[in-house]
This record gives C-alpha cells, structure tokens and sequence, in this order.
C-alpha cells in the first residue's frame, strides 16, 4: 500500500490514488450529477471482527463458500505475499475484503462522505482551505 497513506486523515477526492479513484468513480457512473469534489475521504482500519460481521450480514450462511473460493484463496496468498496494493472504497473492494476475512486479517479501505449537498451548501466540518 502507498506510504504515503494516513490512517484517519482526511481526503480530498484529488488526493486519492488513481486506482481508487477508479472504484470510487465506477460506483455513481448511473449518477447524472454526480461531482467527486463533493465528497471527503477517510482512510480507515476496520478490525477483523467487524469486517466478518459486516459480510455475514450481507451474504449470510454463504460466507464460507465465497471465502473458500480458489480466486479468494489466491487473492489472500497474494495479499500475504505483497501486501494490500489498493485498499477497498465503497463497495468496491468486496473480493480484498473477503480476502482479509480468510486471512483473519483487519483491512484498511477508504470510507467516503458527501459534504456538498448544492451549490449553496459546502459543509465546513472537514474543509479549513
């Protein structure tokens, strides 16, 4: 993973590295108004347990199954071997995540925030620039 990025720190969409832009911008490619400069950008470590219960919720007793799959299994291996080159945004990322949860590993992924809601609000809460 890139060095220079900061747990907790906040992003501005222009700070992202080009490959999560990519998965950001694949998310809202049905969005007409869509501005990537209206939202913020968290880089943040979800531990293992979490991670684990987030899936089950969303997969339920097929978890296993999607775990044990060959793809996930190398995927993890290559994870293991070279560490996680792009970290997950959104829900791009499923099969990274699922990977750390077969390796029982904690997962860094970017969480994202609107803070532009109209050309007349822009939230100052994270922006002091």
């Amino acid at each position: 993973m890139n060095k220079d990025l900061e747990l907790n720190r906040i992003f501005k969409y222009n700070e992202l590295p080009v490959a999560v832009k990519a998965d950001f911008l694949i998310q809202f490619e049905e969005e007409q108004e869509f501005n990537p400069s209206d939202y913020v950008f968290y880089l943040k470590m979800i531990p293992y347990q979490q991670l684990f219960e987030e899936f089950d919720s969303i997969i339920g007793p097929n978890l296993l199954n999607e775990i044990e799959n060959v793809y996930i299994s190398e995927l993890a291996e290559d994870i293991k071997t070279n560490g996680l080159i792009n970290p997950p945004i959104g829900c791009e990322g499923i099969h990274r995540s699922l990977a750390h949860i077969y390796l029982r590993k904690d997962l860094v992924r970017f969480e994202f925030e609107r803070i532009r809601f109209s050309d007349n609000f822009l939230s100052d809460r994270y922006l002091s620039d």
